[in-house]
């Protein structure tokens, strides 16, 4: 389960900014995340024919989906404190701006909206997961890579709006640079 709490870890890192001050300046720009996007199931997943190797297959590609949020969300992470680091060292910005700015996010509805999309497809995801677990358990294949698609499908909803959710974040950084007249790079 430690896995399917994506939503929660930017919460986790947005309480973190607030609290403390941004990591040890960075010397350069943090580096775009390289890994892949694990790929959706087929389309005939579920066929009869593709059943079995779908599911034998399932638990590896939902580890590999979750894995891939996880480095989004490393990655939004790491870029955010960059950002903050960057707006402090160039004097725009004092570490209780730092707080301010990140205590501001949670009172902003548009990214609490996000934050909402991905506790509700996680939800989502337990439930399709615990389908999937019941099929199994009653030898009902068909059931079983069902759920499975669901599950994925959440998945990858939550990695969506994780990643929406980070890419407004650093928007808002970005705007904050702006007005206050200093380039982060």
């Amino acid at each position: 389960m430690r896995r399917w709490t994506a939503p929660l870890a930017v919460l986790a890192a947005i309480a973190a900014l607030a609290c403390a001050s941004p990591a040890p300046a960075q010397s350069i720009r943090p580096a775009p995340l390289t890994l892949v996007r694990p790929a959706p199931p087929a389309a005939d997943a579920c066929a009869e024919a593709a059943r079995p190797a779908f599911l034998a297959g399932f638990e590896r590609q939902l580890a590999a989906l979750m894995s891939y949020g996880e480095a989004v969300g490393a990655y939004g992470e790491r870029l955010a404190d960059w950002k903050s680091r960057r707006l402090i060292e160039l004097g725009a910005w004092t570490d209780a701006d730092h707080g301010a700015f990140a205590l501001a996010l949670l009172e902003d509805e548009r990214f609490m909206r996000f934050q909402e999309a991905s506790m509700a497809e996680a939800e989502d995801l337990t439930e399709a997961a615990f389908a999937y677990g019941r099929a199994i358990d009653a030898e009902e294949p068909a059931a079983a890579c069902a759920h499975a698609r669901t599950a994925l499908r959440a998945a990858d909803r939550i990695v969506d709006s994780a990643a929406a959710q980070w890419a407004y974040m650093h928007a808002r950084y970005d705007a904050e640079a702006a007005a206050r007249g200093v380039n982060l790079e």
